[in-house]
């Protein structure tokens, strides 16, 4: 934490410009409560606080910074404003004490109702109710949701944000008796003291204020402005401003929009702000205010609980990062308002991956994505942690492709080239103008989707092409923590999304399911293969029994050769190509030794070219016991009209039909793969059927045109969202709190 907040000052002190413009900070409630994420706690708290004193941070009010806003006078660097959104009352307890002892002013928007009748606003008590239920399931059929999972806390969470969007909606009578009817429903007391006792009494606000703390209007009711008629939109606005006028006995300038996302502030909103006699107005949305800012639209940062304990040593220097303005998209204002005003014709797409070193699954479709991807609507660049960028390496084959390819080594994602690297991707996000960054594999997931939304990027997409079965517990509880930040989430197949729902909590939807797609004209059996069965010791009246996939563990090559040398002696002229390398190569070849396969079994190796050799093959396998997504290989036996055995691991159910194109068996039993070789070699006529059914299958489901403009929809569909700041796993404050 010291390096990178180190780090951070030296960067600070060499780059003025980083601190330019006014930033306003949005914190909620201050405490040790972490459900939705949305609780900083007070020692956090206080360390961003001294961070902004002992690094020269000018902490200003919000009204002073209105001022030099609005008269475009020069901003003194490092301006910073603290606000509080609601009004918990743990400003009272663990606020007031830190901002006392520091002398720095603060100011809170204060949602009157709560104040007013001592009952909690809507997403507070949902969360309470979600939190302290023994309940599993939670049945809202009733009420026009649905019946929702909340087994996990994660799930929990997930069901909280549908609820809450829902609510948005709803007047604050049917948003009561929603909350009336889910207590009921999840067996918890509304009457208990730490969910009726969370906010603010009018005697405390007035302590507050005199003790320097100011108050800005922030709704009666805390309602989506524009989700509601304008009338009531205006009554909201100016009830507030003068019940908190009447009670503080002094006039009321500062306004927040709830929610404050681009969702809930529309242009109808930001006019009766203004009417309403409000001198400047904050939302939601990040960024940097400079001279000549619309004041009725003023942007904050939303500060929220963005690691759990384990991880909190790092706040300081996440909060300092944040703080630098090093990965903010736009440091200098006149260039943000130059880029505001033009017109973007392409959409820049940046896929971040972990490592291109040889032609795995992922790395073949992320090259067929990239290459095949309509240039005249998007631009595309990669960039990797690591890479063969040998003369024939897998990085200058995707050169020849004509991709843009950008290296930054990253072995320890904490250590201090992972910080130099992370500036190096910053600039490339930024200078790029990146709109969508999409990331493959864990380093990727985390490290990289971090930096993408520290840097600005619009929207993150995460690419799960696994079902995560060789993840370390440890890898998980950092993906869950990430996830906040991930906006949508691609699956390779149903499968891989249904256990990423289970391990994960990532809510269904926010998943899409994108199968691979396969170049049907590249495979395609009518095309003649250069190599001859001749050239590889063939027979014409041979049985070739083939597989291409990696020789790793979970592949399980040990099942398929056992299946292989109990079918040999009921298939004479039993041949087999096996296409791949890998840790577990030699222990095969040793297996075939012993059992004496070496004359039928032909290991090729790893081989670019797979179409030349599938055609030789009769019947195609593959045979993996965990860890599979969606099967490349499989897709292109099946366009070469091949049949397939194939495993029910992953996605391997969803691409071969069961007694149609192949068949499907349990993994891990040799016996069943044995029994399937011996069907299909002694049934000519049902394994021509199965390979022509799945040849038509993959022109129909599987080509690779529609799988290249799917993702073109799903990128175009994520940015027509708008430029919000969501979050995967927690509520972002943009879109669900105060």
């Amino acid at each position: 934490s010291d390096l990178y907040s180190g780090s951070i000052r030296l960067y600070r002190r060499f780059h003025k410009e980083a601190a330019g413009g006014i930033r306003i900070l949005a914190y909620h409630d201050i405490g040790e409560r972490s459900f939705f994420h949305l609780q900083v706690p007070e020692r956090i708290f206080l360390s961003h606080v001294k961070y902004l004193v002992e690094n020269n941070y000018n902490v200003i009010s919000l009204e002073e910074a209105a001022d030099l806003l609005k008269s475009k006078s020069r901003i003194p660097g490092g301006a910073v404003v603290i606000t509080f959104d609601d009004g918990y009352k743990s400003i009272h307890r663990n606020v007031l004490p830190i901002v006392k002892r520091y002398g720095i002013p603060a100011t809170v928007f204060l949602s009157a109702g709560p104040v007013e009748t001592g009952k909690p606003l809507f997403v507070d008590a949902l969360a309470h109710a979600l939190e302290k239920t023994e309940s599993r399931t939670l049945d809202l059929r009733a009420c026009n949701l649905m019946e929702y999972d909340i087994s996990t806390r994660d799930l929990k969470e997930a069901a909280g944000r549908e609820i809450n969007e829902y609510g948005k909606g709803l007047k604050t009578d049917e948003r009561m008796k929603l909350l009336e009817f889910i207590f009921e429903r999840l067996g918890v007391s509304p009457a208990d003291p730490e969910h009726a006792e969370r906010m603010l009494t009018w005697g405390e606000v007035v302590e507050l204020r005199n003790a320097g703390i100011s108050f800005g209007a922030h709704t009666l009711t805390h309602p989506s402005l524009a989700r509601i008629p304008e009338d009531e939109a205006r009554v909201e606005m100016i009830g507030s401003k003068k019940m908190l006028e009447e009670r503080l006995g002094s006039e009321v300038k500062t306004f927040a929009y709830p929610y404050g996302s681009a969702n809930d502030v529309n242009e109808r909103v930001k006019r009766a702000a203004g009417e309403s006699g409000f001198l400047c107005a904050c939302s939601l949305e990040d960024g940097v205010n400079g001279p000549g800012d619309d004041l009725l639209s003023l942007k904050r940062t939303c500060v929220i609980n963005q690691l759990p304990s384990p991880l909190r040593f790092l706040s300081k220097a996440l909060f300092a990062t944040e703080m630098s303005g090093i990965f903010s998209p736009y440091r200098n204002k006149a260039a943000y308002r130059q880029d505001r005003n033009k017109v973007v014709k392409k959409t820049n797409i940046l896929f971040i991956i972990d490592e291109l070193m040889n032609a795995g699954g992922t790395e073949k479709h992320l090259y067929t994505l990239a290459a095949g991807i309509d240039r005249e609507k998007f631009n595309v660049s990669v960039c990797y942690f690591h890479g063969d960028e040998s003369g024939d390496g897998f990085v200058q084959y995707g050169r020849k492709l004509g991709i843009d390819l950008s290296g930054l080594p990253v072995e320890r994602i904490y250590s201090a080239n992972a910080l130099f690297q992370a500036f190096r991707l910053a600039k490339i996000i930024r200078e790029r103008k990146i709109d969508i960054v999409q990331t493959f594999h864990f380093k990727s997931d985390t490290y990289g989707v971090l930096i993408s939304k520290l840097a600005g990027t619009a929207k993150v997409i995460s690419s799960r092409r696994d079902m995560g079965d060789l993840k370390k517990p440890r890898q998980i509880f950092l993906n869950k923590i990430m996830n906040r930040w991930i906006d949508r989430y691609i699956m390779v197949c149903a499968a891989v999304g249904k256990r990423f729902h289970e391990t994960e909590g990532i809510p269904e939807d926010r998943m899409i399911t994108l199968y691979n797609g396969v170049d049907l004209e590249r495979f395609n059996s009518c095309n003649r293969p250069v190599r001859s069965r001749e050239e590889l010791g063939i027979g014409d009246g041979d049985f070739v029994v083939g597989t291409a996939a990696h020789f790793r563990p979970e592949k399980a090559y040990d099942i398929f050769f056992e299946g292989i040398n109990a079918v040999r002696d009921s298939i004479e002229n039993l041949k087999v190509i096996v296409l791949g390398d890998g840790p577990t190569k030699k222990q095969i070849e040793a297996y075939c030794r012993e059992k004496g396969l070496e004359s039928i079994v032909k290991f090729m190796g790893h081989v670019k070219d797979t179409e030349n050799y599938v055609p030789l093959m009769d019947v195609f396998c593959l045979v993996p016991n965990k860890n599979e997504g969606f099967s490349n290989s499989i897709l292109e036996a099946m366009a070469m009209g091949r049949p397939v055995i194939a495993t029910d691991v992953g996605g391997n159910a969803e691409s071969v039909v069961n007694n149609e194109t192949g068949l499907v068996i349990p993994p891990d039993d040799a016996e069943a793969f044995a029994k399937a070789v011996l069907r299909l070699y002694s049934d000519a006529e049902l394994r021509i059927g199965m390979g022509d059914r799945a040849r038509k299958r993959v022109e129909e489901v599987f080509p690779l045109e529609l799988m290249i403009r799917k993702h073109e929809d799903l990128y175009e569909d994520a940015l027509r969202e708008g430029r919000e700041k969501q979050s995967v796993g927690a509520l972002s404050c943009a879109e669900a709190q105060k």
